[in-house]
């Protein structure tokens, strides 16, 4: 599944369910080393969730990985904080934004 197709799973099952995101205004980069258009964006507005192939706004947090560790990391088979600390994914912001959004990976991804 191509890193256009998660984010578009990931929105639409927010949007399905939006209550777990009624608070939340978070916008989450996510730049991928070993692709040339390698920069996508989740945003999240209050209970909606938008996803773009470009930096549209000034992200809240930005990952930075390869896009097999992307994968690993939407199907659940990666903890971020292992990755971090082993090198294969880079965290720019705050660590609160990046727990928050391992927990919306638990929630929201393929079952």
């Amino acid at each position: 599944m191509t890193i256009e197709e998660t984010l578009r799973q990931f929105t639409m099952r927010m949007e399905a369910d939006p209550e777990p995101i009624r608070t939340l205004q978070y916008t989450y980069e996510f730049i991928i080393s070993d692709d040339p258009d390698g920069v996508y964006q989740l945003d999240i507005n209050q209970g909606s969730a938008t996803y773009y192939k470009e930096r549209k706004k000034e992200p809240d947090l930005s990952l930075e990985m390869d896009q097999k560790h992307f994968e690993k990391l939407a199907d659940g088979d990666l903890n971020a904080a292992m990755a971090y600390m082993t090198g294969k994914l880079k965290v720019h912001g705050e660590v609160r934004h990046a727990l928050k959004f391992q927990e919306l990976i638990k929630k929201y991804r393929s079952s």
